[in-house]
């Protein structure tokens, strides 16, 4: 059986028919918004009745899933000190939820989740989302679109988030997963919402 393929995309620095090209060409059939605030004031077409309207003329699928598995969650015991905790996040309820719903439409789409940063090690949809997604259900294989013709693995993500830590390189003392696991924590730390009030 072939696994499920699970795509994601940032849209920055994509004008919206670039955007739709790079959809169809990877025959994406639904589009799940993973922002917290579906809306932009840089890129208005990307607010979220704009982008809506834009896929169902391309007959592509759009559901907003922001308040499931965004990284700035309403909900303030998913926070410690001000600071959005990803750990906390991913054993929620809401946003075990929102993976589940994925994984169901799988059966049925291919499937695409959308953010605002281009490069998904410095998003959450990579860092919490799809890092989670992942050890829930393994089968799925995780590829993130960075242009028409360049695709990235989870697992491509995995060494470069551990390159930027210099945790790379076999240790005596920490084995790959160790290292790795290491690499998402402080990567976590440094993208994580700030809620300063």
């Amino acid at each position: 059986m072939c696994p499920h393929k699970l795509y994601t995309i940032g849209y920055s620095g994509f004008t919206p028919d670039e955007f739709i090209e790079i959809l169809k060409k990877y025959s994406i059939g639904l589009v799940v918004d993973v922002r917290s605030a579906p809306y932009s004031s840089y890129f208005e077409q990307y607010n979220m009745d704009n982008i809506k309207n834009s896929l169902r003329k391309n007959r592509i699928y759009y559901v907003f899933l922001g308040d499931d598995l965004g990284a700035r969650p309403k909900d303030t015991s998913l926070y410690s000190n001000n600071i959005v905790d990803f750990e906390k996040i991913s054993n929620s309820h809401a946003f075990r939820n929102g993976c589940e719903r994925i994984r169901e439409c799988l059966e049925k789409f291919s499937i695409c989740m959308m953010c605002a940063e281009k490069d998904p090690a410095n998003c959450h949809r990579s860092i919490l989302i799809t890092n989670t997604f992942r050890k829930i259900y393994p089968e799925t294989k995780i590829l993130h679109i960075h242009s028409i013709s360049k695709l990235e693995s989870q697992k491509n993500i995995d060494w470069r988030i551990m390159s930027m830590y210099k945790l790379e390189q076999e240790h005596f003392f920490k084995n790959f997963d160790e290292r790795k696991n290491e690499a998402y924590t402080l990567r976590e730390k440094e993208i994580a919402y700030s809620d300063e009030t």
